[in-house]
């Protein structure tokens, strides 16, 4: 009975694909520095993506110097 308790453990360790599921990730770059923020999904990760670039308002400085990105990882 002890063995049947831990399959599942011995599987997350030699096969740690299996355990651990797909992620999103939100990439921000903005001029000195990148940041990156895991998301639930790919979805929320490109709602949050827009948000944050429509709040960005620094005077004298290109909107487009801020730059987002959606990435699928595991």
């Amino acid at each position: 009975m002890q063995r049947l308790i831990f399959i599942p453990l011995y599987l997350g360790l030699a096969f740690p694909s299996i355990a651990k599921a797909e992620s999103a990730w939100l990439v921000l770059y903005s001029p000195g520095s990148v940041e990156k923020i895991q998301m639930k999904d790919l979805t929320q990760c490109k709602q949050q993506g827009k948000k944050w670039k429509s709040i960005i308002k620094i005077p004298g400085v290109a909107s487009e110097r801020f730059v987002w990105a959606c990435f699928e990882g595991k």
